[in-house]
């Protein structure tokens, strides 16, 4: 199991360069919780949670080396089928206003903005930056 929290500790650092990385024991820690569900594709990785009828995305990321290669698209919708399974009608996530990529993605698998949070991400060196409140609804299929 260590070696597959390493994988996701070095994703994000390499994902979110100017944002404080998250250690293996954090990874770990969601991700022994009963709700929590990981997805891991080769060089990317969504880890979300379901509770009751709603799934959070807590964190995604792909590699740069390979982004816009259908990583992320593939990683969502196997999230919305193992949500559906546990009973989610509805999903929700935050992204920083400035990740133009992972905006695009988010609208296209059906996600809306819902919300913002001012000054949410804390940047190296830089200004704090905006969170993008954003859900969707699963259909029923």
């Amino acid at each position: 199991m260590s070696a597959n929290l390493q994988n996701l500790v070095q994703i994000y650092a390499r994902a979110f360069p100017q944002e404080r990385g998250w250690s293996a024991a954090e990874f770990a820690a969601l991700i022994r919780t009963p709700s929590s569900i990981l997805i891991c594709e080769h060089g990317g990785y969504v880890l979300a949670r379901v509770v009751m009828e709603e799934f959070e995305i807590i964190s995604m990321a792909v590699d740069p080396d390979i982004q816009r290669r259908g990583v992320g698209r593939g990683m969502l919708s196997e999230l919305d089928q193992i949500a559906r399974t546990r009973g989610a009608t509805r999903g929700h996530l935050e992204v920083a206003a400035d990740n133009k990529p992972a905006i695009a993605l988010y609208h296209s698998c059906g996600y809306r903005e819902s919300g913002r949070r001012t000054g949410y991400y804390r940047r190296k060196d830089s200004q704090p930056v905006d969170a993008l409140n954003m859900s969707k609804s699963l259909d029923a299929r």
